[in-house]
This record gives C-alpha cells, sequence and structure tokens, in this order.
C-alpha cells in the first residue's frame, strides 16, 4: 500500500507535466491561428480599400479630362509619371502612361544603358542592353552568349527579361540599396510614340541631356500643369514624334499601396468596342517584389 502511495505522486507530476505541455502547444497554436486571421482580415480590408481605388483610377482614366501629363476629374489630378497620389481612401496610387517609359523595341542601346545607369546599375548596364538586343535580334548580329530559351524575336512580356545571363531578380524588382526596379521603367512592347511629358525623371534624363537646372524647370512646370510652357521647352531639345510627343497613350500602368499592401494593374483603354477598358495584369497582393 505504502508502494502503491509512493508511486503516485511521481505519476500525478508526470501527466500534469503532460498537460502543461499540451496546453502550451494548444496556446501557441491558437495564438497562431489568431495571428493569422488577424493578418487575413488586414489583407482583405486592404483588398477592398485597393479595388475601390482602382475603379476611381478606372473612372477618371474612362472620363476624366486628359492632358500631356495628367488627367483630371472632378477634384481628382492625376499625374500620369508615376508621382504618387494619394487618394481619399489612404490608397496612394502611381499611374504611368506606357508612353512615357523607355521602350526597347523602339528605343536605341545608347538610350537603355543611360536608363540603367540612372536606375542604379552602372556595372551592369552595358552587358544587359547588349543581351537584351541580342535576344531580340532576330540576324544574331550581337556578340553575346544567351541561354537555348532565346528565340531571336521580340520578348514577350517584361518577365522574360529575367532570362537574360546578366540580369538578376533583385535588378530586375530592384531589391538592392541605391536601386530601382528595372521592370517599372523599361517596356518591351506598347506604343510606337513616346509622350515626353509623362517621362519619369529616370527616362527623362535618359532621353535627354539635362542638367540639374533644366530638369528642375521642367518638373516644377509638369507638376503646375504649364503644359504650353512646357511644350516649347521640349521642342526646343528636338522633341518631335510626329505630333504625338505629348500625346498619352490608352495603356497604362498603376501601382496601388495601403497599409504595407501593394498591387499592381496594366490596363489599356478601349475607345472602339463596348468594353470601357481591358485589364491586362492584375497582382494583389503583390508582397514579393518588394
Amino acid at each position: 500500500m505504502n508502494k502503491m502511495s509512493g508511486a503516485v505522486l511521481p505519476l500525478t507530476l508526470v501527466i500534469l507535466a503532460i498537460l502543461t505541455i499540451m496546453a502550451l502547444t494548444l496556446t501557441q497554436k491558437s495564438n497562431g491561428y489568431l495571428d493569422q486571421a488577424i493578418e487575413y482580415k488586414k489583407q482583405w480590408q486592404a483588398e477592398i480599400q485597393i479595388h475601390n481605388a482602382e475603379q476611381r483610377v478606372l473612372l477618371t482614366l474612362i472620363s476624366g479630362h486628359f492632358s500631356p501629363g495628367s488627367i483630371t476629374l472632378g477634384n481628382t489630378n492625376l499625374p500620369i509619371y508615376s508621382e504618387p497620389y494619394v487618394l481619399s481612401n489612404d490608397v496612394e496610387v502611381k499611374v504611368q502612361d506606357e508612353a512615357g517609359l523607355i521602350n526597347i523595341l523602339h528605343a536605341s542601346s545608347k538610350t537603355v544603358v543611360r536608363l540603367l545607369n540612372n536606375l542604379g546599375y552602372s556595372e551592369q548596364a552595358t552587358d544587359i542592353t547588349n543581351e537584351a538586343f541580342a535576344w531580340q535580334s532576330p540576324l544574331r548580329t550581337i556578340p553575346v552568349q544567351l541561354p537555348l530559351s532565346a528565340r531571336n524575336l521580340p520578348f514577350r512580356s517584361e518577365d522574360e527579361l529575367l532570362e537574360l545571363p546578366s540580369m538578376k531578380p533583385d535588378y530586375f524588382n530592384g531589391k538592392q540599396d541605391g536601386t530601382l526596379p528595372i521592370k517599372d521603367y523599361l517596356l518591351v512592347s506598347g506604343p510606337g510614340w513616346m509622350n515626353y511629358a509623362a517621362m519619369p525623371e529616370q527616362v527623362l534624363t535618359a532621353t535627354l541631356s539635362l542638367n540639374l537646372n533644366e530638369l528642375d524647370r521642367i518638373k516644377e512646370l509638369r507638376a503646375r500643369n504649364k503644359w504650353d510652357e512646357l511644350k516649347p521647352i521640349f521642342r526646343g531639345y528636338g522633341m518631335y514624334g510626329e505630333g504625338l510627343e505629348f500625346s498619352p497613350s490608352p495603356n497604362f500602368i498603376v501601382n496601388f499601396s495601403y497599409k504595407g499592401y501593394r498591387a499592381k494593374g496594366s490596363y489599356k483603354m478601349l475607345s472602339a468596342s463596348h468594353y470601357l477598358y481591358e485589364k491586362r495584369i492584375w497582382n494583389f497582393p503583390k508582397q514579393d517584389r518588394f
């Protein structure tokens, strides 16, 4: 009897220890599920706000008044050169006219090299440019080594630039300090003309030889929507494009940001169709590339 009573206490302690471990494990799991639920709720709320912002942007693009570098509808004046604009629901949007970006199908190699320099890739600029032009050249006249996947035809999408030997995901997505994402400034297809009023600063200085005072003057006039003053300045640099050099294209890239959540959409406005726009790309949540 004494032996049995003496064994009860250790056995009880073991059972209590097991129950304590199980309780702690369950508590940790429940806390994890709670944190996950809270994160899903935040993401869901962000998605609602971003979709509301998307509809506001699309309404402006469809119904607004176009000027060379902005679109206005009511109190909303959206720049179309990737300048941040905060909507009333606190979603930050960056609208970019594709005609304001460098299109590798129509650009010179010198312009692409200067663009990559401006984005922070001076050491890789020449190699990336040579490989990109060799990739899309059917003549195979550029002496660079390309992978077997190279088709010697135009790129099918920006992501195909990642097939270039000198292109790294960190360059493409701009994940290194002091660099900007190549994917946001270099197109592989798109409009056949350039809207000089919709060029981000990095594209402007890759296209034109500007000193800081000239660049600041262009940025200041653009921010004030002084297009009549801007046009002679651009034309003074020889910016002509068959009358389209200050004309927005129907193609737009829009980046959305709300409380740390990001999304990206690519849209084409349709004028000769019962559809108002074509949604070509949509990414949400777009966290992995930031």
